[in-house]
C-alpha cells in the first residue's frame, strides 16, 4: 500500500482505523504525552468542539479522526487551535495537509508511514525504543544471591517496604574495593515488521529512482539486449544518469549514413556510454602526467621533436647513458647477457614513455597538413569562381588533394590499390587525431593514458561521429583538460605545435615534478623449484640484486606530480 493511501485510510476511519497505537507503550505515552487542558478555557474548548450536536455541523466538512480544535468567532476565547489526532497515522495525515507540499519529500512521508504502521501492527512486540536493555553479565555476578529464607506474609512485606529507602544505593556502590560496572550494552532487536518496512523502503527507493530514469529518458533495454548491457543499465550510478541522458541524445549517424541520435547509432547504448565516461575521465591520470614529463624532458633536450623527419635511434643514444655500477669481468658470460638484455628492457620502457605521444603528435600534423591542403584547394576555387557550390567538374575537393597528395607519397603515378587503401586509411586516422587536437588542444595529446584510451579506440572503435561526441564529452565532464591544453598551446605557439625547438621557453612546471622513470620493479617471490640453483650462484644473485634496488630507487615517482592539478602543471615556472 502506498503511503497516501495509508495515511487517507487512517484519517477516514472514525478511531485512526485498527489499533491506533501500540499496546505496548499505551502506558507510556498516556503517563508521557497524555493530554491535560492547562486551564478552563481550554477545558470548555474540548467540551464544546465535542457537544456540538451533529444536525448543527457543517454537512460539507468531511469528518476525519484528526483535526483542529479551533475556537469560535463567537466567543472572545484566549485558546489557540489545538491539534488533536486518533492515532499517529491521523496525526502524520494531518500535519501533511498543513504543511506545504514540498516541505518534505516523498521519501521522508513514506519513512514515516511506515514507522507509524510498524508501531500500530498487531501482535507486535516493544519497539526497540521501549525495550529495557538487559543487565550486563557483570552487574549480575556482582550482586548478592537472594536469601534462602521461607517468603514473609503480605502484612510484613508491606510493612518493610514502607521502610525500605525510594532509591537503595546498589551493591557496587557500597563496596568500595568493587570493580567497576561494566556499562549496559543496549540490544536492538530486529523484527519482521522491522524487515518489512526496509523492503518498503528499498522498493519505495528503487521506484523513485526508476521514475527519474524514465523522466530522464533512460529506458531499461529490452529481453533481446545481451547480459552485458543489461547490467550496464542496471549499474548505473545516480550521479552519471545526467551525462548518459545528455549523451544518448548527441548526434550521431548510423550504419546506412541516416542522422540519428547516439542511442539509436550503437548496438548497446549503455555499454558504449560508460566506456565513453570512462575514457573521458581517465585523462590526465597519473601514468599520463609522467609521460607528458618525458617527453617534453627529451623534446627540450633534443631540440626539433622530429628531427630531420627520420626516426630516431633511441637505443644507441641510451644505451651510453647508462652506467651501471657493477658489470661482470667477462661480457660474454651469462652474467653479460642478463645484463645487456636488462639494459636493452630499461633502453625501451624509456622510449615507450614518449613514443605514444609522438605518434598521436604526428598523426594530428598529418591530418593538419591535409586540411591546409583542402583550404589551398578552397582559396583557388574562389579565384576562379564566385560559386560556392560548384567546382566546374573537378569532383570533390577531398579527391582532388589525395589524387595529387599520393603519387608525391609513393613515388610513382599510379600507386597499386593496396596502397591506396593504405593512405586513405592513414588519412582517415589523421583527420581524427586533428580534430581531437584542433577541438581541445594540442596538450590534450600528452595526458592521454594509453593502457586506458589506446590508439585504437580512437582510429577503429569510435566512428567520426563519435570523435566529436567524445569532444563534447570532454569539455562538459573535463574542463580541468581542456584548460591545461589551450594553456599549454599558448605556451607553445604555432612553431612549437609543428614540431619545432623549445630550448628557449619557460620552464613548465610538469618538468621540474618529473621522476627520472616511469617503471617500476616489483618483487616477485621465486619459486621453490629454484632453491637449488639458488644455493649455486649466489654471487650472481647479489649483483642482480643490487642493480635491481638502484632501479627501485629511480622508479619512486614524485609525490607532488599527483597533488598538483593539470592547470597548474602546464603553467610556467617563474
Amino acid at each position: 500500500m502506498h503511503w497516501s493511501t495509508a495515511l487517507y485510510k487512517a484519517a477516514d476511519a472514525f478511531d485512526g482505523g485498527a489499533r491506533s497505537f501500540p499496546m505496548a507503550s499505551d502506558a507510556e505515552i498516556a503517563r508521557k504525552h497524555g493530554y491535560e487542558p492547562p486551564n478552563e478555557d481550554y477545558e470548555k474548548l474540548f467540551f464544546c468542539q465535542a457537544s456540538i450536536p451533529r444536525s448543527q455541523r457543517d454537512p460539507g466538512a468531511r469528518p476525519h479522526s484528526a483535526g483542529w480544535l479551533i475556537p469560535g468567532p463567537d466567543n472572545a476565547s484566549v485558546c489557540k487551535p489545538v491539534f488533536v489526532a486518533h492515532s499517529a497515522l491521523s496525526a502524520i495525515w494531518l500535519l501533511r495537509d498543513t504543511l506545504a507540499d514540498d516541505a518534505l519529500s516523498n521519501d521522508s512521508w513514506d519513512r514515516l508511514v511506515c514507522a507509524a504502521q510498524s508501531l500500530a501492527e498487531e501482535g507486535m512486540v516493544e519497539p526497540p525504543s521501549a525495550q529495557k536493555p538487559p543487565a550486563s553479565p557483570l552487574a549480575r555476578r556482582e550482586k548478592r544471591p537472594a536469601p534462602s529464607a521461607q517468603a514473609s506474609s503480605p502484612k510484613r512485606a508491606r510493612t518493610e517496604a514502607s521502610h525500605q529507602p525510594e532509591e537503595p544505593a546498589s551493591e557496587v556502590e557500597a563496596q568500595p574495593d568493587a570493580q567497576p560496572v561494566e556499562e549496559q550494552r543496549v540490544l536492538t532487536t530486529v523484527t519482521n515488521n522491522n524487515r518489512r518496512a526496509e523492503r518498503q523502503r528499498i522498493k519505495a527507493y528503487e521506484a523513485a529512482q526508476v521514475e527519474r530514469s524514465l523522466d530522464l529518458g533512460l529506458v531499461a533495454p529490452d529481453e533481446k539486449a545481451v547480459d552485458d548491457e543489461r547490467g550496464a543499465y542496471a549499474a548505473v550510478p545516480v550521479k552519471d544518469k545526467d551525462v548518459i541522458a545528455w549523451l544518448f541524445k548527441q548526434a550521431a549517424v548510423d550504419r546506412h549514413q541516416k542522422k540519428t541520435d547516439f542511442y539509436n547509432a550503437v548496438k548497446s547504448p549503455y555499454l558504449k556510454a560508460r566506456d565513453f565516461l570512462a575514457k573521458a575521465r581517465a585523462l590526465g591520470s597519473p601514468s599520463s602526467q609522467e609521460h607528458a614529463a618525458h617527453f617534453l624532458q627529451i623534446w627540450r633536450k633534443q631540440g626539433k621533436l622530429f628531427g630531420d623527419g627520420a626516426p630516431e635511434d633511441f637505443s644507441s643514444h641510451a644505451l651510453r647513458e647508462q652506467e651501471p655500477s657493477i658489470r661482470p669481468s667477462e661480457p660474454t658470460s651469462l652474467d653479460g647477457v642478463f645484463c645487456r638484455a636488462w639494459d636493452r628492457c630499461t633502453v625501451y620502457e624509456e622510449v615507450v614513455k614518449s613514443v605514444h605521444i609522438k605518434y598521436r603528435w604526428a598523426q594530428a600534423l598529418l591530418g593538419k597538413a591535409m586540411n591546409d591542403k583542402l583550404e589551398q584547394l578552397k582559396r583557388s576555387d574562389r579565384l576562379l569562381s564566385n560559386s560556392k557550390t560548384s567546382r566546374f567538374g573537378k569532383g570533390q575537393r577531398r579527391t582532388e588533394a589525395i589524387d595529387t597528395l599520393m603519387p608525391l607519397v609513393f613515388l610513382k603515378q599510379n600507386p597499386s590499390k593496396s596502397e591506396r587503401d593504405l593512405f586513405r586509411n592513414r588519412l582517415a586516422k589523421a583527420v581524427k587525431w586533428y580534430r581531437i587536437a584542433e577541438g581541445l588542444g594540442w596538450g590534450v595529446l600528452l595526458v592521454m593514458p594509453e593502457d586506458v584510451l589506446p590508439k585504437t579506440w580512437i582510429e577503429q572503435t569510435i566512428r567520426s561521429w563519435g570523435v566529436e561526441v567524445f569532444i563534447k564529452l570532454l569539455k562538459r565532464e573535463r574542463p580541468d583538460v581542456c584548460l591545461a591544453a589551450k594553456q599549454f598551446d599558448e605556451w607553445l605557439g604555432p612553431e612549437g605545435i609543428a614540431g619545432g625547438d623549445i630550448k628557449g621557453k619557460k620552464t613548465l612546471s610538469i618538468e621540474l615534478n618529473a621522476p627520472g622513470t616511469t617503471h617500476r620493479v616489483e618483487e616477485i617471490e621465486d619459486s621453490d623449484d629454484d632453491g637449488d640453483v639458488e644455493d649455486d650462484d649466489d654471487d650472481n644473485n647479489e649483483r642482480v640484486e643490487i642493480i635491481q634496488s638502484q632501479a627501485r630507487s629511480k622508479s619512486a615517482p614524485a609525490a607532488s606530480l599527483r597533488q598538483t592539478t593539470l592547470p597548474e602543471l602546464f603553467k610556467t615556472v617563474a
